[in-house]
């Protein structure tokens, strides 16, 4: 294969555009030229952020049980993160996973030839799956937050998400109360072919792991008789905000947790990536980041108490049987603009929100009833929880303590309504001529436009549901040019057809629509692109 599209004259186009565009012309490439290697997969966590929790616990039964082998095993990274991901890999004898990095040459070519591919979050936008691929989606927790459609102030930015499971074979969920969130609150009724996979999480199986914990704790040279928590509270900034008054807080509960802590007491913490580096563990005497040779879940294994607030690392952690403190001092604010599927005196766990009250729970006994809340969310662990996935993603063999749901289908065809900028007047005039009793309707929209008018989405008649388009449909006339130039000099000759089909599936993935109708007047180019 000819050397990529280095050699063009792109210093005039567009940044932004040749940014995130070039990957996506390596790979249209890659998908068509590279086969299909039946023996390769590819795993991601967070857009190569992270590693651990459910990709680690796939990674290791990948190298461990012989079962498995004779596979090549990839694992995406940010460049950032290369060195801790090999450290990792190589402190668990996972030395034959090979790290490529986000969006280089590497791992555009192993996520377009890859059988099978494994994320717990999405894909890029550029992203299609191809014929013949099989895609596991296992998500990242069981949610307390609302999520896709309910979250009121990103209702608009869902497409990516909405593409990437609709396109998933397989979409893992340990238990049904997040199945059917995600599914009502993604809009995936009727449009999405995937298997619900009713399957304990990988990263629980470390629960029950025999011996597993004590082994964490020689490992540490933890003295007997010294008592473990892990604090993993939730991240309180958003994207792009360094939340510095928040961590401020936290740090100061810190310093008061490490002098209420007694010397047979030691604190082990998690925290987001961000609030990590404003916060030294070296300014305490008594507290510990968890340390980064250890799968988090492993290392909690060892711990006698789970110190948390709003994280669903609490239905996870509670099929251990041990105790749970849910930290809550900043409730209030914190769910100002957060909606939740449930209260958090639904949970059985005590709740604190002062150091004192904290210190004085975690040494107490357990005393609350967790049976219940154990049954409805962590019914599906069990120490082989990622065997079983794997077998039923890459043999088609399906565990008794395994269920493979269809996502609900009305058998009505689908109808796809682009609506530009969801002008509230536009919308509900077109909607009021058509009919759900026979078809199935789905609003569209660019997503950074819908933006403006969320309150359509919020007011959409019963029954209509919605995809944004979060990928890059161009319509400008000079970047259609360099796309199908580009192309071309690689021995792709795209029509305009051709080409909308490849734009069209980044956005919609496998969702089928029987037809489009464009409401608007301004966007006369995007109907070349639904005809």
């Amino acid at each position: 294969m000819k050397k990529m599209f280095s050699s063009y004259d792109l210093k005039n186009k567009d940044e932004a555009w040749i940014k995130y565009t070039l990957p996506k012309l390596r790979y249209a490439e890659y998908r068509e030229a590279l086969p299909l290697d039946d023996k390769a997969i590819l795993l991601e966590s967070q857009h190569g952020a992270e590693m651990m929790g459910n990709v680690f616990h796939l990674l290791k039964a990948l190298t461990t049980n012989p079962k498995y082998s004779g596979y090549k095993l990839y694992l995406c990274c940010r460049g950032s993160k290369k060195n801790r991901f090999s450290y990792i890999l190589e402190n668990n004898d996972m030395k034959s996973v090979q790290l490529v990095e986000l969006s280089t040459d590497e791992y555009i070519r192993a996520l377009a030839s890859s059988k099978y591919i494994i994320n717990d979050n999405t894909f890029l936008p550029f992203f299609v799956k191809r014929e013949g691929q099989v895609y596991l989606n296992t998500w990242h927790g069981t949610p307390l937050k609302t999520l896709g459609k309910s979250i009121k102030n990103a209702m608009h930015g869902i497409g990516n998400a909405q593409k990437n499971f609709v396109s998933a074979d397989y979409l893992l969920y340990p238990n049904k109360y997040t199945m059917n969130h995600m599914v009502e609150d993604y809009m995936l009724e009727n449009i999405a072919p995937s298997k619900c996979v009713l399957n304990g999480y990988p990263r629980n199986s470390a629960f029950f792991k025999e011996g597993l914990g004590d082994a964490v704790r020689k490992s540490m040279e933890i003295p007997e008789g010294m008592k473990i928590y892990a604090y993993m509270p939730t991240w309180r900034g958003a994207v792009g905000d360094i939340a510095g008054d928040a961590n401020a807080r936290l740090k100061e509960y810190l310093h008061q947790i490490d002098a209420a802590l007694n010397d047979d007491e030691r604190l082990y913490l998690n925290l987001h990536p961000i609030a990590v580096k404003d916060i030294d563990v070296k300014d305490f005497k008594r507290i510990r980041n968890i340390p980064v040779r250890f799968d988090t879940y492993d290392f909690l294994t060892s711990t006698d108490c789970l110190i948390t607030d709003y994280s669903s690392v609490f239905y996870d952690y509670a099929v251990s049987g041990k105790k749970c403190v849910l930290f809550t001092y900043d409730e209030e604010e914190y769910f100002a603009d957060r909606g939740v599927y449930m209260s958090l005196s639904e949970l059985p766990f005590p709740k604190v929100k002062t150091v004192e009250a904290l210190m004085e729970e975690l040494r107490s006994p357990k005393e609350y009833d967790d049976k219940a809340f154990i049954n409805e969310y962590c019914c599906y662990d069990c120490a082989e929880a990622s065997e079983n996935i794997l077998d039923l993603m890459l043999f088609s063999e399906k565990s008794s303590k395994t269920e493979a749901l269809d996502v609900a289908n009305n058998g009505k065809k689908n109808v796809l309504v682009y609506a530009d900028r969801l002008d509230e007047a536009a919308v509900n005039e077109a909607l009021s001529t058509l009919s759900c009793k026979d078809e199935n309707l789905f609003l569209s929209f660019f997503a950074d436009k819908g933006k403006e008018n969320m309150q359509t989405l919020a007011g959409l008649p019963a029954g209509v549901s919605y995809f944004p388009i979060q990928t890059d449909i161009s319509t400008d006339e000079d970047k259609a040019k360099i796309w199908k130039k580009l192309l071309a000099s690689r021995g792709f000759m795209l029509g305009d057809g051709e080409a909308a089909h490849v734009e069209v599936m980044g956005a919609f993935g496998d969702a089928a629509f029987s037809k489009a109708i464009n409401l608007s007047g301004e966007e006369i180019k995007i109907s070349k692109y639904f005809k």
